[in-house]
């Protein structure tokens, strides 16, 4: 999955799986969320996706709505903004205080991408 490892830093590990299954299905329950991961050899209890689930619901950013004897939950935010917002908390004052510092450590850190992203960075900065 794509962001995986980005997601991991802002949500620890088991909450970013359970993140990246929910945007990927869009809706699930504990037990279907619980079973993708069986499915692909990650062994939790039951108990333990759904602790995840609700601690990922009092952060606000999932939903859950009881359907039949089961909650269903839905993210309640997109994974780009997500990432975006964690992204301008965690940079924004880095830049404030450090801008010359920052940008050339971003520069470095864009000539080492492969061309292929570096033209995609091109592109988001043509439509800035």
């Amino acid at each position: 999955m794509k962001y995986s490892k980005s997601l991991k830093i802002f949500l620890g590990n088991l909450q970013a799986e359970c993140m990246e299954e929910l945007w990927k299905r869009r809706t699930a329950t504990v037990k279907e969320i619980w079973n993708a991961f069986k499915k692909r050899g990650r062994k939790y209890a039951y108990t333990t996706i759904l602790t995840e689930m609700q601690n990922l619901e009092k952060k606000g950013l999932v939903k859950s709505e009881r359907k039949g004897r089961q909650n269903v939950y839905t993210p309640l935010i997109k994974k780009e903004k997500f990432l975006g917002s964690k992204l301008d908390e965690f940079l924004t004052p880095i830049i404030r205080e450090f801008p010359e510092i920052a940008t050339a450590h971003f520069l470095k850190k864009i000539k080492k991408l492969s061309p292929k992203d570096r033209k995609k960075i091109e592109e988001i900065l043509k439509k800035k």
